[in-house]
């Protein structure tokens, strides 16, 4: 049901990952395109632990982990799936609502996937400071040659 009815779905959730951001960060078209097509990838593989599934979360949690939203926040992007999917289906003509089975699995999937998710953030935002600490021994080393010579 969420593959047929996946671009509805994907419309909705982009709008809801946007208000996230602050208006100035998304008004760039990457940010924008980047969090759509990561988005997107998640819907596609969210049936199976998948190549599209573990592509989606990545690019998801990189463009999460460098821009200035909280892990709580980040990760309330799925929350939000949980509640768009079942709303969205009831709203197509013809389209039955998740059984209490469906939908339980469904909201244990989608909290699987926001472990994924937060373990990827997590990781990516661990390089990010791992980088920042290189960054500032080599700055000091200059310094310190310079000032040695």
């Amino acid at each position: 049901m969420i593959q047929e009815n996946s671009e509805e779905i994907l419309q909705r959730w982009t709008v809801a990952g946007g208000a996230l951001f602050s208006e100035k960060t998304l008004i760039s078209p990457l940010i924008s395109d980047a969090l759509s097509g990561a988005m997107a990838m998640i819907l596609e593989g969210i049936d199976e632990n998948g190549e599209a599934l573990g592509d989606g979360l990545e690019s998801l949690s990189r463009i999460f982990a460098v821009q200035p939203v909280p892990p709580s926040g980040a990760m309330s992007l799925f929350f939000e799936l949980k509640n768009i999917v079942p709303e969205t289906l009831l709203k197509i003509p013809g389209q039955r609502a998740f059984s209490d089975a469906e939908r339980t699995g469904f909201q244990a999937r989608i909290d699987e996937i926001i472990l994924h998710a937060f373990d990827r953030y997590m990781a990516n935002r661990e390089k990010i400071y791992r980088l920042k600490v290189e960054e500032s021994g080599r700055r000091m080393h200059m310094a310190l040659r310079r000032a040695g010579a």
